[in-house]
């Protein structure tokens, strides 16, 4: 960092200007409710046959089919 300080936060170093964004930041915050929907995704996958089984097999294991 040059020895110019930063504009807003009056600070001389990297650290400096993370710790003021930080407290600011905190500051201003508010709780806030929302809901997230996860949309299912499907990847297309080259493989072998018996590879491609043992992980479906793996899949169906742990729920995720």
């Amino acid at each position: 960092m040059t020895e110019d300080k930063s504009s807003i936060s009056k600070a001389r170093s990297y650290a400096e200007i993370r710790e003021f964004w930080d407290e600011l930041e905190w500051k201003r915050t508010k709780k806030v409710k929302f809901d997230v929907v996860l949309e299912p995704q499907t990847n297309v996958l080259l493989r072998r046959k018996d590879l491609s089984e043992k992980i479906h097999s793996l899949e169906r294991k742990r729920g995720f089919l």
